[in-house]
């Protein structure tokens, strides 16, 4: 064989070599692409997740200034039974308090869950931001080194083989928690 022809084998060689490389960089480029739309999904079905969350807050929120309304209402006709009963000693009215006093119970706790559930939707909110900034990274690192595979020769581009990232990992706190959490923060002996 003739040192012409063996060096065009080489080069030959070298060539698919480098093809090879460079259709392995795009075949992962093409399944970070497809991870990237994946998350891309996730994180628009959590942030639809969390304006339904913070829409049903905003109606129980309603629901507890309607509470607490009617509560106000049913303390002062209490306290003016109270003042008629103290005119007149025969009528008891410990029922009518204890009820009362068990209906502000309830109130007082129906808004320490709320605010609990508004401290949630709020670390929520953040982790989302976050999350979404660090997908913005991603595509943004992705659409570039899409371009520079595109614009680069193909001898160059099995040099500039860059390993992959591994999947950056969901920030989101997982929302069935929330519930347990929200209970904790309620139920927390306080100091």
């Amino acid at each position: 064989m003739s040192p012409e022809l063996s060096r065009l084998e080489e080069l030959r060689i070298q060539l698919a070599a480098q093809a090879e490389r460079q259709g392995a960089e795009t075949e992962q480029l093409a399944r970070e692409r497809a991870q990237f739309s994946v998350e891309r999904q996730s994180w628009h079905a959590d942030l639809e997740t969390l304006r339904d969350e913070e829409e049903n807050l905003r109606r129980y929120e309603s629901r507890l200034r309607e509470l607490q309304a009617n509560l106000e209402t049913e303390r002062l006709a209490l306290a003016a039974a109270n003042q008629s009963a103290a005119r007149s000693p025969s009528n008891s009215q410990d029922g009518p308090e204890a009820g009362a006093r068990e209906s502000w119970t309830k109130f007082q706790r129906a808004t320490e869950l709320f605010e609990a559930e508004k401290a949630h939707l709020r670390e929520d909110r953040l982790a989302l931001r976050d999350w979404e900034s660090a997908l913005k990274q991603r595509e943004e690192s992705l659409a570039t080194r899409e371009a520079r595979l595109a614009a680069q020769p193909p001898q160059k581009a099995a040099q500039a083989v860059t390993p992959a990232q591994p999947p950056a990992q969901s920030t989101l706190r997982s929302l069935t928690r929330a519930p347990f959490e929200a209970a904790m923060a309620v139920l927390k002996p306080r100091k």
